[in-house]
């Protein structure tokens, strides 16, 4: 039985923000993150997201497709978007599809903290 991703959201400062998500990160659950994401940076300002995928367990392409568009939003605003600890299923999918390069992947929160607004 699929389910989505159980979500929180932790504040770091006025500009920033941490998504910690857990579980599968999958088709079902997908319109309810962009939810979550774009409220974050169109209401509440957010310019650099980060997202803790540690207690994730699967990674699939909805979610990526999702964190791209994030990153082309951001991109706009001078923002960024921080990967934490990427799971293998994503990792995967995110290098058959040659888009490493796109992302800002880092292994703990405490490695995105201090690059997130260089």
């Amino acid at each position: 039985m699929n389910q989505k991703a159980k979500i929180s959201i932790r504040e770091i400062d006025e500009e920033s923000v941490e998504l910690i998500l857990e579980g599968r990160v999958n088709a079902e659950g997908a319109e309810e993150l962009e939810e979550i994401l774009w409220n974050l940076v169109d209401k509440n300002n957010k310019k650099f997201v980060l997202i803790n995928l540690e207690k994730v367990s699967y990674l699939g392409s909805s979610g990526i497709r999702i964190f791209l568009a994030l990153i082309n939003k951001l991109n706009k605003i001078g923002g960024k978007l921080s990967l934490i600890k990427i799971p293998l299923s994503g990792q995967k999918i995110i290098k058959a599809m040659e888009i490493e390069d796109r992302f800002l992947i880092y292994s703990s929160v405490e490695e995105a903290l201090q690059n997130l607004k260089k």
